[in-house]
């Protein structure tokens, strides 16, 4: 278990392998502090959750913005049917933390999918089918992060 100010999250230091299908009304899979927990994470499928936004919530005070999350094990990612997906790590701007929005509501473009927060250094197979971004990952990724895909699949992109 993780401790925070006024919580107590579950971590699953055992867990490798991650499957959620058709969980219609779920917004986020992990909160930032249970995510830093998941080292042995070996496969992750999320099918069908079409309100979806992230897989890692970082609220306000979770650690510092410039915290990165590792996931040294994650050799497997399968996003599909998730249409209002938005990014693994969605990294706020200056202004929506300032005004407490999204980059929606501030009528910006969306961020990539995979940003500077999030570290994949072993991941093999990356599917990403429907989401709602211009980009997969930009040049701000950490540098092992990618280093080892062999297979790449992206489908019903509209914007990319």
């Amino acid at each position: 278990m993780v401790k925070s100010d006024s919580q107590m999250i579950l971590g699953f230091p055992s867990l490798e392998d991650v499957d959620v299908q058709n969980c219609s009304g779920m917004k986020y899979l992990f909160p930032y502090l249970m995510a830093a927990s998941l080292e042995k994470l070996k496969k992750l499928g999320i099918s069908n959750c079409g309100q979806m936004k992230e897989v890692v919530r970082k609220e306000e005070g979770d650690r510092s913005e410039a915290d990165v999350i590792s996931f040294p094990s994650l050799t497997h990612v399968s996003i599909s049917g998730c249409s209002d997906f938005q990014g693994f790590i969605p990294r706020p701007t200056s202004v929506e933390r300032k005004l407490g929005k999204t980059a929606e509501e501030n009528d910006e473009s969306p961020p990539p999918l995979f940003n500077e927060m999030v570290k994949l250094p072993n991941i093999k197979s990356l599917q990403i089918v429907g989401a709602q971004c211009k980009e997969l990952w930009n040049n701000q990724s950490p540098d092992d992060s990618f280093s080892k895909l062999e297979s790449l699949r992206v489908a019903h992109y509209n914007k990319l």
